[in-house]
């Protein structure tokens, strides 16, 4: 349980309370300032830029318009010789998944 303090102990509990009494008795002008200031931070609202949030927004709907469209404004419009056309190669992509989709199921069926 607690042990009663020694006299050491006791001197120095009621010196400490002591002092502690007297600081809180004292005024002191730079806690308070620092104090009010504080609370008048706290008072304000928070300040928030939205600069950056319009600007991921507008990021996001340029990767959007890239991927959404057909494929046509991306590629070049003059014909090169050995140039696919964008439905053949949306045809080709197609062909794939397709294929990717059923080694995923043969897999699948495997296990």
């Amino acid at each position: 349980m607690k042990e009663p303090l020694s006299l050491d102990d006791a001197r120095l509990a009621a010196r400490l309370a002591k002092t502690l009494d007297q600081a809180a008795a004292q005024p002191d002008p730079a806690w308070d300032q620092r104090l009010e200031e504080i609370l008048a931070q706290a008072s304000l609202p928070p300040h928030r830029s939205h600069r950056w949030q319009w600007g991921g927004l507008a990021l996001a709907a340029s990767v959007t318009f890239m991927v959404a469209l057909p494929g046509g404004w991306l590629l070049p419009t003059a014909e090169v010789s050995g140039a696919k056309a964008p439905d053949a190669i949306e045809g080709q992509m197609l062909e794939e998944i397709d294929w990717l989709m059923a080694m995923e199921e043969a897999s699948r069926d495997g296990r």
